[in-house]
């Protein structure tokens, strides 16, 4: 009888879409000249090593000012979803935001926004995580639309990173770096994407056929570390930023494959489209070599405007609904080094199908 209702439960989910993509980018763009120049670290180098070749941060660059804050890049996106749906937020019945760089602990970023934009009655979440944040945020939005008992029907996910807090380079009494905490520097950017989840088809949906998100329990160090600092002086916080990336460079590829292999098994076959973990331009090459992939099979941006981690995936959604054909499908990926999570979604393009 249980395995019965659990059946049952399954058939009564809707089909969820994505109706509108939307991203954006603070500020100009940051040359590996400018930002080796800034930073203390050859430029060739920063090319050589990681292979990007820019990025960009929200703050100037001459003098530090911040130009935008993670709950100011959220409204941003907000307003733009808004006017691609051609919805107005009356009609929004939830948002979520993941990031790694929120502004505060209290309030949340995504009720800064919500603020902002004068939103009323309807239900927020933050997703504090690295870049497989997006991801869980697409998995919570599925669940939430896709529930008829739930009565949501529209709702935002938006992923954003403001690392330049992070970017401890316009005092001049700071001190010298450590390479691990440049790798940093090199690696990330700034940037807000998103998207608007109905189970409510729309002329240019894209379906999520599939979304899946897990701890690994890889027994593995920490690759990835961010940490935060309180008031107190008298605690040993231990180090703000550590990237062990050659760790990253062993582990990503494989985590990849194994994360792909399921994907491909559940689709059926060979994806139209890849949209791989966007770590860096280098591990990219890495990835695409060790799993059999071509560049123009992807959608990345890493090399251009950095990794922006929880924003990442969206960038790659833009790409895929605005080239793809109807019916193409796409299989995402990402990778998070921090405690080794991985996530990974299905897309198809229903452009004119429904």
């Amino acid at each position: 009888m249980r395995a019965l209702s659990q059946a049952s439960m399954r058939e009564q989910r809707m089909s969820v879409y994505i109706n509108a993509v939307e991203t954006y980018l603070p500020g100009p763009i940051i040359s590996n000249q400018e930002l080796g120049n800034k930073i203390g670290f050859k430029p060739e180098l920063i090319k050589k090593l990681f292979g990007n070749t820019g990025r960009h941060f929200a703050v100037n660059m001459n003098t530090g000012k911040p130009i935008a804050s993670s709950a100011e890049l959220i409204t941003i996106l907000i307003k733009k979803l808004l006017s691609s749906a051609g919805i107005n937020k009356e009609r929004i019945d939830f948002i979520i935001v993941a990031s790694a760089t929120p502004d505060t602990l209290l309030p949340s970023s995504v009720n800064q926004a919500c603020h902002a934009m004068g939103f009323r009655q309807i239900e927020t979440y933050q997703i504090v995580s690295g870049c497989s944040g997006a991801v869980q945020a697409l998995k919570l939005a599925r669940e939430l639309v896709a529930t008829p008992d739930n009565g949501l029907d529209h709702g935002l996910v938006i992923g954003v990173e403001t690392a330049y807090k992070f970017l401890d380079v316009f005092d001049e009494h700071a001190g010298k770096k450590e390479t691990k905490e440049l790798v940093n520097y090199t690696l990330f950017g700034d940037g807000v994407g998103g998207c608007l989840v109905s189970n409510q088809p729309a002329v240019s949906s894209i379906e999520i056929e599939h979304i899946s998100f897990k701890y690994l329990g890889v027994d593995e160090a920490v690759g990835q570390l961010a940490n935060w600092r309180g008031s107190r002086n008298d605690i040993e916080y231990g180090a703000l930023l550590n990237e062990e990336y050659k760790l990253i460079e062993k582990l990503v590829p494989v985590i990849t494959q194994d994360t792909l292999n399921a994907l491909t098994d559940k689709l059926g076959g060979r994806p139209n489209w890849l949209l791989p973990p966007q770590l860096s331009g280098s591990m990219l090459e890495k990835i695409l070599s060790d799993i059999g992939y071509a560049a123009d099979e992807t959608f990345s941006l890493v090399d251009k405007i950095g990794n922006t981690a929880n924003a990442a995936l969206f960038f790659q959604i833009k790409e895929f609904s605005d080239i793809s054909l109807a019916n193409e499908c796409a299989i995402g990926i990402s990778v998070e080094s921090s405690r080794w999570l991985a996530g990974g979604l299905i897309l198809r393009n229903k452009k004119g199908m429904l």
